[in-house]
């Protein structure tokens, strides 16, 4: 009896340190799914022999350290290499920890598998065997926690000496396609009756940017450079994408110009249908968002964007041409007040010189001060008859008594 509960005893251990074993050797999956496209950014990857491979890069975080698998699933060869963060692409040997081309299934697909610290940050490289291929890919990552996998390679700054993936900046808009929503036919689509909302997209650093939509309708993106017309589609059409994303949304990646107007007509892919969605951006920069509620909106092209301040060059020439005008119209303008106070002086002297009485005795005597004028007496005074005066009428009077 001892010995059975013993071996009873023994075989819980057993099964308990199966359920253990295999706890601890769990493997979690993670899935990420992007794309090469011909706008995707090229380098010579590692082995390669050419700078015309497109290559898209994804920061790794993990937040347990262990072993871990990157295996590849793609139609075509892929070639994939984990870095050390930061990455200069014009020396990856500086921070490449592994590569590999084949080594998963189907014999076109790699596979890597090494350990990662989890207080460390690094960068998977996917690129492909042969140079200038396109194509959808999808990453699965197996290891002891999910991984954070975080789209990188629209942050690559070029300068003189290197080349390094910097931090991206995600920028987030909301929006409602509704019954009120304006219309307009798809390009290459003749029904005139896909709701649409348009936006009009500024940025404050040049480079790429990723634009994708989140929405539980089927959503399709349409990017225009400087202006969008509902009646014509076509003009200035940049780039579209449909299921790019997950879940039967978008992704559009753009390479936007600092200064620059873009405009993002957000649509579905079936016609007639509404609901809500947003868009996520990330890239350099912040991203802004302005919707444009009437279709006579309409924004010059870059190539004909006007800075908001001039260059030097410019102001040269306003100073050239504006400060010898600006003196001459203040020598014009002390002259005149000169001129003036001449004349007010003038005309005082005038009148004080001139202005006068003219008298003559027994005579009315009228006076006139006119400025530059003389005082004149009214002359027929001079001709009139004097009447005759007290005295002599009396003695008159008493002669002839």
């Amino acid at each position: 009896m001892y010995n059975s509960f013993m071996n009873n005893i023994i075989k819980i251990g057993l099964i308990f340190n199966f359920f253990i074993n295999e706890a601890v050797n769990a493997r979690v999956t993670t899935k990420y799914t992007n794309g090469l496209y011909s706008y995707s950014s090229t380098f010579v990857r590692p082995n390669g022999y050419t700078k015309n491979y497109y290559f898209h890069a994804i920061k790794v975080k993990v937040f347990t350290t262990g072993l871990y698998s990157f295996t590849s699933n793609s139609t075509f060869d892929t070639y994939g290499s984990i870095h050390h963060y930061p990455v200069e692409l014009t020396n990856l040997s500086k921070s490449m920890i592994a590569y590999n081309d084949d080594s998963g299934g189907g014999g076109l697909q790699f596979q890597i598998n090494l350990t990662l610290q989890s207080d460390k940050a690094y960068v998977l490289l996917v690129t492909t065997y042969s140079s200038n291929v396109t194509g959808l890919f999808t990453i699965i990552v197996e290891g002891p926690t999910n991984v954070e996998l975080i789209q990188n390679d629209y942050f690559v700054l070029e300068s003189t000496t290197t080349t390094t993936i910097s931090p991206m900046i995600t920028s987030t808009y909301l929006g409602i396609l509704s019954s009120y929503s304006l219309k307009f036919s798809r390009p290459s689509y003749s029904p005139y009756n896909y709701y649409y909302q348009a936006s009009k997209i500024t940025t404050t650093m040049s480079g790429t940017y990723s634009f994708v939509s989140n929405s539980s309708i089927d959503t399709y993106g349409y990017f225009y450079d400087g202006s969008f017309n509902p009646s014509n589609p076509n003009l200035n059409l940049i780039a579209s994408n449909d299921d790019g994303g997950d879940n039967n949304q978008f992704r559009i990646n753009v390479t936007l110009q600092f200064q620059c107007k873009y405009i993002l007509v957000v649509t579905t892919y079936n016609s007639n249908i509404t609901g809500s969605f947003s868009i996520e951006a990330v890239g350099p920069s912040r991203v802004y968002f302005y919707s444009i509620t009437s279709t006579t909106d309409q924004y010059q092209l870059c190539n004909s964007y006007t800075p908001l301040y001039p260059n030097k060059s410019s102001v040269k020439k306003i100073i050239v041409i504006v400060i010898p005008i600006l003196i001459v119209l203040i020598i014009i303008i002390i002259g005149c007040c000169i001129s003036r106070c001449n004349r007010k002086r003038m005309s005082r002297h005038h009148q004080n010189a001139q202005t006068g009485i003219l008298s003559i005795t027994n005579t009315q005597r009228i006076e006139i001060a006119v400025p530059y004028t003389i005082s004149l007496t009214r002359t027929s005074d001079r001709f009139e008859e004097q009447p005759p005066s007290y005295e002599s009428v009396i003695s008159s009077m008493r002669i002839q008594r």
